[in-house]
Protein backbone atom coordinates (compact mmCIF):
# COMPACT_ATOMS: atom_id res chain seq x y z
CA UNK A 1 0.00 0.00 0.00
CA UNK A 2 2.80 2.39 0.98
CA UNK A 3 4.75 1.52 -2.18
CA UNK A 4 1.67 2.16 -4.31
CA UNK A 5 1.04 5.51 -2.61
CA UNK A 6 4.67 6.54 -3.04
CA UNK A 7 4.64 5.58 -6.71
CA UNK A 8 1.46 7.60 -7.27
CA UNK A 9 2.96 10.67 -5.61
CA UNK A 10 6.13 10.41 -7.69
CA UNK A 11 4.12 10.12 -10.91
CA UNK A 12 1.95 13.12 -10.01
CA UNK A 13 4.98 15.24 -9.08
CA UNK A 14 6.81 14.26 -12.25
CA UNK A 15 3.87 15.07 -14.50
CA UNK A 16 3.23 18.37 -12.73
CA UNK A 17 6.84 19.46 -12.98
CA UNK A 18 7.10 18.35 -16.60
CA UNK A 19 3.95 20.15 -17.70
CA UNK A 20 5.09 23.54 -16.40
CA UNK A 21 7.36 25.69 -18.58
CA UNK A 22 10.16 27.56 -16.76
CA UNK A 23 9.10 30.88 -18.28
CA UNK A 24 5.46 30.75 -19.34
CA UNK A 25 4.68 33.30 -22.01
CA UNK A 26 1.01 33.85 -22.84
CA UNK A 27 0.73 35.03 -26.41
CA UNK A 28 -2.39 36.58 -27.89
CA UNK A 29 -3.21 35.69 -31.49
CA UNK A 30 -5.12 38.27 -33.54
CA UNK A 31 -7.23 39.18 -30.48
CA UNK A 32 -9.33 36.05 -30.95
CA UNK A 33 -7.23 33.41 -29.17
CA UNK A 34 -4.17 32.85 -27.04
CA UNK A 35 -1.56 30.15 -26.45
CA UNK A 36 1.16 29.61 -23.86
CA UNK A 37 4.74 29.32 -25.12
CA UNK A 38 7.61 27.92 -23.03
CA UNK A 39 9.62 31.15 -23.24
CA UNK A 40 9.60 34.64 -24.76
CA UNK A 41 9.29 34.16 -28.53
CA UNK A 42 10.98 35.72 -31.49
CA UNK A 43 8.31 37.71 -33.35
CA UNK A 44 8.20 37.80 -37.12
CA UNK A 45 5.87 40.24 -38.90
CA UNK A 46 4.10 39.17 -42.08
CA UNK A 47 1.76 41.08 -44.32
CA UNK A 48 -1.33 39.62 -42.69
CA UNK A 49 -0.27 38.73 -39.19
CA UNK A 50 2.46 37.65 -36.79
CA UNK A 51 4.48 34.48 -36.28
CA UNK A 52 5.92 33.60 -32.87
CA UNK A 53 8.78 31.11 -32.54
CA UNK A 54 10.54 29.57 -29.53
CA UNK A 55 13.29 26.94 -29.39
CA UNK A 56 13.04 24.95 -26.15
CA UNK A 57 14.17 21.49 -25.06
CA UNK A 58 15.35 20.59 -28.60
CA UNK A 59 11.87 21.37 -29.95
CA UNK A 60 10.63 24.34 -31.95
CA UNK A 61 7.31 25.89 -30.93
CA UNK A 62 5.43 28.16 -33.31
CA UNK A 63 2.15 30.04 -33.11
CA UNK A 64 0.65 32.38 -35.67
CA UNK A 65 -2.43 34.38 -36.49
CA UNK A 66 -3.33 35.83 -39.87
CA UNK A 67 -6.23 37.82 -41.27
CA UNK A 68 -7.25 36.07 -44.47
CA UNK A 69 -10.20 38.02 -45.83
CA UNK A 70 -8.81 41.53 -45.55
CA UNK A 71 -7.79 43.08 -48.84
CA UNK A 72 -9.07 40.31 -51.12
CA UNK A 73 -11.91 42.36 -52.54
CA UNK A 74 -15.13 40.77 -53.66
CA UNK A 75 -13.77 37.54 -55.11
CA UNK A 76 -15.63 34.71 -53.41
CA UNK A 77 -14.50 31.12 -53.37
CA UNK A 78 -17.54 29.56 -51.69
CA UNK A 79 -15.37 26.87 -50.20
CA UNK A 80 -16.38 24.76 -47.20
CA UNK A 81 -14.23 25.00 -44.12
CA UNK A 82 -12.62 21.65 -44.89
CA UNK A 83 -11.16 22.90 -48.17
CA UNK A 84 -9.61 25.92 -46.43
CA UNK A 85 -7.75 23.56 -44.09
CA UNK A 86 -6.68 21.28 -46.90
CA UNK A 87 -5.41 24.30 -48.81
CA UNK A 88 -3.39 25.37 -45.78
CA UNK A 89 -1.90 21.89 -45.39
CA UNK A 90 -0.95 21.86 -49.05
CA UNK A 91 0.76 25.22 -48.57
CA UNK A 92 2.82 23.93 -45.65
CA UNK A 93 3.81 20.73 -47.45
CA UNK A 94 4.89 22.68 -50.52
CA UNK A 95 6.78 25.40 -48.65
CA UNK A 96 8.78 22.88 -46.60
CA UNK A 97 9.28 20.32 -49.39
CA UNK A 98 7.69 17.81 -47.04
CA UNK A 99 5.09 15.08 -47.16
CA UNK A 100 1.80 14.64 -45.33
CA UNK A 101 1.75 11.81 -42.79
CA UNK A 102 -1.72 12.17 -41.31
CA UNK A 103 -4.60 14.61 -40.76
CA UNK A 104 -7.81 14.55 -38.78
CA UNK A 105 -10.72 16.82 -37.95
CA UNK A 106 -10.80 18.17 -34.41
CA UNK A 107 -13.16 20.21 -32.25
CA UNK A 108 -11.98 22.50 -29.47
CA UNK A 109 -14.09 24.96 -27.48
CA UNK A 110 -16.80 24.79 -30.14
CA UNK A 111 -14.36 25.40 -33.01
CA UNK A 112 -13.98 23.02 -35.92
CA UNK A 113 -10.33 22.67 -36.82
CA UNK A 114 -7.77 20.29 -38.23
CA UNK A 115 -4.72 18.58 -36.82
CA UNK A 116 -2.00 17.13 -39.03
CA UNK A 117 1.58 15.90 -39.21
CA UNK A 118 4.10 16.33 -42.00
CA UNK A 119 7.73 15.35 -42.40
CA UNK A 120 10.48 17.59 -43.73
CA UNK A 121 14.07 16.37 -43.70
CA UNK A 122 15.05 15.40 -40.16
CA UNK A 123 11.97 17.03 -38.66
CA UNK A 124 8.33 16.12 -38.16
CA UNK A 125 5.90 19.02 -38.05
CA UNK A 126 2.82 18.77 -35.85
CA UNK A 127 0.16 21.44 -36.41
CA UNK A 128 -3.33 22.43 -35.35
CA UNK A 129 -5.29 25.14 -37.14
CA UNK A 130 -8.61 26.92 -36.70
CA UNK A 131 -10.20 29.29 -39.18
CA UNK A 132 -12.88 31.54 -37.66
CA UNK A 133 -13.96 35.17 -37.79
CA UNK A 134 -11.74 35.70 -40.86
CA UNK A 135 -8.64 34.69 -38.89
CA UNK A 136 -6.44 31.65 -39.39
CA UNK A 137 -4.86 30.65 -36.06
CA UNK A 138 -2.17 27.97 -36.00
CA UNK A 139 -0.06 26.15 -33.43
CA UNK A 140 2.88 24.06 -34.49
CA UNK A 141 5.83 22.07 -33.21
CA UNK A 142 8.91 21.10 -35.18
CA UNK A 143 10.34 17.96 -33.62
CA UNK A 144 13.13 15.47 -34.37
CA UNK A 145 11.82 12.56 -36.42
CA UNK A 146 11.93 10.20 -33.41
CA UNK A 147 9.23 12.22 -31.60
CA UNK A 148 5.80 10.60 -31.96
CA UNK A 149 2.48 12.41 -32.30
CA UNK A 150 1.35 11.08 -28.89
CA UNK A 151 4.32 12.76 -27.16
CA UNK A 152 3.04 14.54 -24.06
CA UNK A 153 4.92 17.75 -24.86
CA UNK A 154 2.86 18.20 -28.01
CA UNK A 155 -0.43 17.69 -26.17
CA UNK A 156 0.65 20.06 -23.40
CA UNK A 157 1.33 22.83 -25.91
CA UNK A 158 -1.83 22.26 -27.92
CA UNK A 159 -3.91 22.25 -24.74
CA UNK A 160 -2.83 25.84 -23.98
CA UNK A 161 -5.04 27.11 -26.81
CA UNK A 162 -7.83 29.34 -25.46
CA UNK A 163 -10.45 31.49 -27.09
CA UNK A 164 -10.48 35.22 -26.40
CA UNK A 165 -13.99 35.76 -27.76
CA UNK A 166 -17.34 34.53 -26.57
CA UNK A 167 -18.67 31.28 -28.10
CA UNK A 168 -21.68 33.16 -29.44
CA UNK A 169 -19.38 35.44 -31.45
CA UNK A 170 -17.67 32.60 -33.32
CA UNK A 171 -18.25 32.60 -37.07
CA UNK A 172 -17.26 29.54 -39.06
CA UNK A 173 -18.63 27.96 -42.19
CA UNK A 174 -18.90 28.44 -45.92
CA UNK A 175 -18.69 31.55 -48.03
CA UNK A 176 -15.01 32.15 -47.38
CA UNK A 177 -13.71 35.18 -49.27
CA UNK A 178 -10.33 34.00 -50.44
CA UNK A 179 -8.27 33.26 -53.56
CA UNK A 180 -7.10 29.65 -53.78
CA UNK A 181 -3.63 30.89 -54.72
CA UNK A 182 -3.58 33.26 -51.75
CA UNK A 183 -4.43 30.38 -49.42
CA UNK A 184 -1.27 28.55 -50.37
CA UNK A 185 0.92 31.66 -50.53
CA UNK A 186 -0.26 32.88 -47.13
CA UNK A 187 0.60 29.64 -45.37
CA UNK A 188 3.94 29.44 -47.13
CA UNK A 189 4.76 32.97 -45.92
CA UNK A 190 3.81 32.09 -42.34
CA UNK A 191 5.87 28.92 -42.30
CA UNK A 192 8.91 30.51 -43.94
CA UNK A 193 8.66 33.44 -41.52
CA UNK A 194 8.79 30.97 -38.65
CA UNK A 195 11.89 29.36 -40.16
CA UNK A 196 13.60 32.74 -40.57
CA UNK A 197 12.75 33.66 -36.99
CA UNK A 198 14.22 30.38 -35.80
CA UNK A 199 17.46 30.91 -37.75
CA UNK A 200 17.80 34.40 -36.26
CA UNK A 201 17.22 32.96 -32.79
CA UNK A 202 19.81 30.20 -33.21
CA UNK A 203 22.37 32.62 -34.61
CA UNK A 204 21.88 34.94 -31.64
CA UNK A 205 22.22 32.05 -29.21
CA UNK A 206 25.39 30.79 -30.94
CA UNK A 207 26.99 34.25 -30.75
CA UNK A 208 26.04 34.56 -27.09
CA UNK A 209 27.65 31.18 -26.32
CA UNK A 210 30.89 32.24 -28.02
CA UNK A 211 31.21 35.40 -25.93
Amino acid sequence: MKRLLLSSILIICSVTAWCQYPHNHIQELQRVAQVTLPDTPIVRHTKRGLVYTVSYDSLIYTASGASIKQGLGDVIDNAPLDSVYKGAIKGIVRSTNGSLIYQRDITDQGLKGMEFETSSGDYHLFYRMFYFNDELVMQGMWCPSNVQRNDGRIKTFFDTFKLKIKPGDIKQGTGVIIFAAVKYALIAVLVLAAIVALIVFLNRRSKANLQ
